[in-house]
């Protein structure tokens, strides 16, 4: 009988193994409740940066919508005198410059 139980104590392991389980056991517990932690404010922060551009979005769609106020009332006011220069516009003709200068500004 006493060799029975001395054998059992021999294949037993040995205790710093166990603790190195318990360790490992209790790291991988933590570590998973502060990667749950961390998902959830990342979430949180997500929002609140998605709230922020919501919100910046809005005000550049009212400056866009004042823009185009502005630039229906000039056209209207402007657009005859400019009219005129649409014809004007033609391609550069590199063959018509006679005399090349440099100026250093």
């Amino acid at each position: 009988m006493a060799k029975k139980k001395q054998d059992s104590l021999q294949t037993s392991t040995p205790a710093w193994q166990r603790y190195s389980i318990w360790g490992i056991l209790i790291l991988t517990v933590v570590s998973t409740v502060a990667l749950y932690a961390s998902s959830f404010l990342q979430t949180q922060s997500h929002y609140d940066e998605q709230k922020k551009q919501s919100q910046i979005l809005k005000k550049y769609q009212e400056y866009q919508k004042k823009v185009e106020a502005q630039a229906k009332e000039l056209s209207a006011k402007y657009y005859d005198s400019f009219k005129e220069y649409e014809k004007a516009a033609v391609a550069f003709n590199a063959a018509s410059v006679k005399e090349l200068s440099k100026k250093r500004i």
